[in-house]
């Protein structure tokens, strides 16, 4: 949906004021803010209503009245006892959704809250986690669903003897007191084996994990590249469980974004955004200075900040 309503109850006369401004260039659910040829319309509601487009015109009719052939439905206003409510006016099942536009925002911002979602041109992101404090040493939950794959460690004491299994990484042989031989995929035969260490380096070097100040990084479930099976999260080692990858310890407060439109150049897959928030503010645009860069010509220099 491509049009900004700006609502303003009269409580004199008990009406909702909606000023609509619609672009005909719109495409992909994009709005140009800064267009110079926009059509406005200014309606008075005093009762409930749907909104409907048709073109640039935007038609108010009642909530019994035939959608006109062509019509794309935009919002509806419900009076509901004496106050107004914003409700879509698409079915439930559609993908169409109302999005709460900020920069309209008197305070200039809004308060995010973990499961809010962003738009910014193209891309939408979730708000994953969010830690205010360093209070109880809580760090980044690497999951990209509700639980997270575990994977449990061999058992030294089941019998099984590995002394000569190779690691398909280093081709050294057995496992060692911290560094159990694991198989974290579908891999068998010669191959099914890797050193826990050497999984973890391999791991490392293809997320490009760096240790900058703060611990910020972006994380995305790798597949094994032969199976193509994707590694689990965490591994359980019989005592606790951690994290497969080694990850940059994080500054509090810091966020958890996830990416949740895949680009063939910029997100082929889902991942998770680790920004610390300690030092400065998180910057997402298509800069080079961004902390979370999005190269797509939807997406602004600075686009927005967090």
């Amino acid at each position: 949906m491509a049009i900004p309503a700006r609502l303003g109850q009269s409580h004199a006369a008990q009406a909702v004021h909606v000023v609509s401004s619609t672009w005909a260039r719109d495409s992909h659910d994009l709005f140009d803010f800064e267009a110079q040829h926009m059509h406005s319309q200014t309606f008075s509601v005093p009762k409930s209503t749907v909104f409907v487009r048709t073109g640039t015109e935007v038609l108010m009719l009642n909530e019994r009245e035939a959608m006109p052939p062509g019509g794309d439905p935009l919002l509806r206003l419900v009076q509901k006892a004496g106050a107004f409510w914003v409700d879509r006016a698409s079915p439930s099942n559609s993908s169409k959704k109302l999005w709460l536009v900020v920069r309209e925002l008197a305070a200039c911002g809004h308060r995010l809250a973990e499961g809010d979602i962003m738009k910014l041109g193209r891309f939408k992101f979730r708000v994953r986690q969010l830690v205010a404090a360093a209070c109880g040493g809580q760090q980044p939950e690497l999951k990209l669903d509700e639980s997270g794959a575990v994977y449990a460690t061999p058992d030294p004491n089941t019998g099984a003897d590995l002394s000569a299994t190779l690691c398909r990484i280093c081709l050294l042989e057995g496992p060692s007191e911290d560094d159990p031989l694991i198989t974290p995929c579908q891999c068998r035969g010669s191959i099914e084996f890797v050193h826990l260490g050497c999984l973890r380096h391999w791991i490392r070097g293809r997320l490009n994990l760096s240790d900058a100040p703060g611990g910020s990084y972006f994380y995305r479930p790798l597949a094994c590249e032969l199976c193509k099976a994707i590694y689990p999260t965490y591994i359980h080692n019989g005592v606790e469980k951690q994290p497969l990858v080694e990850v940059p310890w994080t500054q509090p407060p810091f966020i958890v974004l996830e990416n949740m439109v895949r680009d063939s150049q910029q997100h082929a897959t889902r991942g998770l955004h680790v920004i610390s928030l300690a030092e400065k503010v998180l910057k997402i645009g298509r800069g080079h200075e961004s902390d979370v860069r999005i190269a797509d010509v939807s997406i602004s220099r600075c686009h927005a900040t967090i």
